[in-house]
């Protein structure tokens, strides 16, 4: 019968440490990961029942509120602030998981591993395109600042604190759009290191 030796005992313990290890890791960043997806759509869903309940009563009060549509591009910047950032740490949590821990697996266990869901060729073509993501994105986050920096621009009358607000107004617009072109950016050079790590 055949007996390991001490030095092979050693070496499997430390193999199933390396597994065990490995697991934990990605179980807690595919939990992050989970938690923060349902973190960014739940931000985007009650930025946009919100938009809707406030222009509603907009419409109710209709012309004494009108001026209250400038408020909208100051929320939908906090909104896209932190929609941005949820949408960073899931991008460097999928390249965490689908590069990083992948590959120490199949250092480990073989390169004939399979490799996880988040490191698959079969994700990565199958993702919407970029510039489409980016544009349904500003639709959805910025399209509402316009549309009520439009309608402040229409409605009210040019006085001093309308031009202020409507300024403000479109400030915080613009840079809704371009913390979102940063965003893009930065996601763009993760999935070039996702793609990377395939050999894409």
């Amino acid at each position: 019968m055949f007996k390991r030796s001490q030095s092979d005992e050693e070496e499997i313990q430390r193999r199933q440490a390396t597994v065990d290890l490995i697991i934990a890791y990605h179980m807690t960043a595919r939990d992050e990961l989970n938690a923060r997806i349902e973190r960014r759509d739940a931000v985007v869903f009650w930025y946009l029942a919100a938009v809707g309940a406030f222009a509603g009563l907009i419409i109710a009060n209709y012309p004494a509120s009108v001026a209250a549509v400038l408020l909208v591009p100051a929320f939908g910047l906090g909104v896209t602030v932190m929609h941005s950032r949820h949408n960073m740490v899931i991008g460097v949590l999928a390249v965490y998981i689908g590069t990083e821990l992948a590959d120490a697996a199949r250092g480990l266990l073989g390169l004939s591993t399979p490799m996880p869901w988040d490191g698959s060729t079969t994700l990565l073509s199958s993702r919407t395109p970029a510039l489409r993501s980016f544009a349904s994105t500003v639709v959805i986050l910025v399209g509402p600042q316009v549309l009520s920096v439009g309608v402040a621009i229409y409605e009210l009358e040019p006085t001093g604190p309308a031009i202020a607000g409507i300024i403000a107004a479109v400030l915080a617009s613009t840079a809704s759009c371009l913390v979102l072109l940063n965003a893009h950016a930065k996601r763009g050079e993760l999935r070039k290191l996702r793609e990377a790590s395939l050999g894409r």
